[in-house]
């Protein structure tokens, strides 16, 4: 039997039981067991339960909690309701569709100190067949340089401003007392991710490993990509840090400008949400947001070529 590690997986479903057999056996096959396994569903179809009861017992990953109660309440209210049955000293979230590789808990906890509240690594792309889409982030993205700032850790507010998100949401070892202690995840918002990341930058360390620790699955449809409802979600969570200082404001402007960008360029269209309206929303002048448009289009374009062209010669 595999040593265990003092670290609780939450595996969160809404109708992947299809992809939850591949999550659930990556996490019996780890080289470092963890202490407790919680599974959280959000209000999935009734056969897509009974399929994920059925795959708890048949993999045999040994749930210590299923939460489950056919309402539909978001991932960040499901999170905190996980979050109160966690016991051990560090979390990770598992999405149902993704998949640890087998040496995910030792390699991230082989990076653990007593100064570190996160430690993340690479996640290989893969598609909804699980083949390989031939890169990894944040690796092989334009964020990959700035990660590797973070092999000796460090508070990353300020580059998360500068570069976006660059660091995953799932898969991610985190520090149980560091999230308790930022009140959780704020279920009002769906990009709970970068929020929690934010709230918790300015004073925690965050450490990155240049290995791989897991496959992230892109599933057509799924909620982080679903860019049309996201500009006002993340004027709220961005409000939260505005008038801070003009350095802040700034890098806020920035971040909004790009983000918006983004969305304009994936939906190939101007959204409903101006980038003025997200602004004012966010507490920070549009003029500013605006202004700061050319530099939050050609940064990720001239990063994001280097990146290509470092996986084509490779």
């Amino acid at each position: 039997m595999n040593n265990s590690a003092s670290v609780t997986v939450i595996v969160v479903n809404f109708n992947q039981a299809r992809f939850i057999k591949d999550a659930f056996l990556s996490i019996r096959n780890q080289t470092l067991s963890p202490e407790k396994v919680i599974v959280v569903d959000d209000g999935s179809a009734p056969t897509d339960v009974e399929d994920l009861r059925r795959l708890i017992s048949e993999t045999g990953i040994e749930a210590q909690c299923f939460i489950q109660d056919a309402k539909n309440l978001g991932i960040s209210a499901r999170l905190n309701q996980a979050l109160k049955e966690v016991s051990t000293e560090w979390l990770l979230v598992l999405a149902a569709d993704d998949v640890l590789l087998p040496n995910s808990i030792e390699n991230l906890f082989d990076s653990v100190t007593d100064s570190v509240d996160v430690v993340w690594g690479d996640l290989d792309v893969m598609d909804e067949q699980g083949d390989s889409l031939g890169f990894s982030r944040p690796r092989d993205t334009w964020q990959g340089t700035v990660s590797t700032r973070y092999k000796t850790p460090n508070k990353p507010f300020k580059d998360l401003l500068k570069f976006n998100n660059f660091i995953p949401g799932g898969m991610t070892l985190i520090r149980t007392k560091t999230v308790v202690d930022a009140g959780g995840w704020d279920s009002s918002i769906t990009t709970e991710d970068f929020d929690l990341w934010l709230r918790i930058s300015k004073t925690s360390q965050f450490k990155y490993i240049t290995k791989s620790v897991g496959k992230y699955r892109v599933v057509e449809g799924s909620k982080s990509r679903r860019d049309s409802h996201k500009l006002r979600d993340q004027a709220l969570f961005l409000s939260k840090h505005a008038g801070a200082s003009k350095e802040t404001d700034k890098g806020i402007a920035y971040l909004a400008a790009m983000r918006w960008a983004f969305t304009v360029l994936r939906m190939r269209r101007i959204p409903d949400y101006s980038l003025s309206e997200m602004a004012t929303g966010i507490g920070v002048s549009p003029l500013s947001a605006w202004l700061q448009m050319p530099r939050a289009i050609s940064t990720p374009i001239y990063w994001s070529a280097i990146a290509r062209v470092k996986r084509l010669t490779k």
